[in-house]
């Protein structure tokens, strides 16, 4: 590991149901799905830096800095699966 801006540090997987909530990294990140649409979901996302919501299709990504969160599925019964990937350094897309 070279400690290169937008390098991996690490990744994860959560799972979540509407309404659930998980805080991924120590607290860090705080996610929320918010509501599973037919083709999208849409994901509360609070890091120390910045805060929003996000409509995320399947395999599309968002950036709340120093995290990149991906819809990886969802599931008929309104759960997603989501990874949550925390990059070295300060980085904007």
């Amino acid at each position: 590991m070279s400690n290169l801006p937008g390098e991996e540090i690490w990744k994860t997987e959560v799972e979540l149901q509407v309404g659930e909530m998980a805080h991924v990294d120590g607290g860090g990140l705080e996610v929320t799905l918010i509501e599973v649409g037919a083709d999208e979901a849409t994901l509360s996302l609070t890091s120390r830096d910045e805060a929003g919501e996000h409509r995320l299709a399947p395999g599309a990504v968002a950036d709340v800095r120093p995290y990149r969160v991906k819809l990886i599925s969802m599931q008929p019964d309104d759960r997603v699966v989501i990874e949550v990937r925390r990059e070295w350094g300060e980085w904007r897309p």
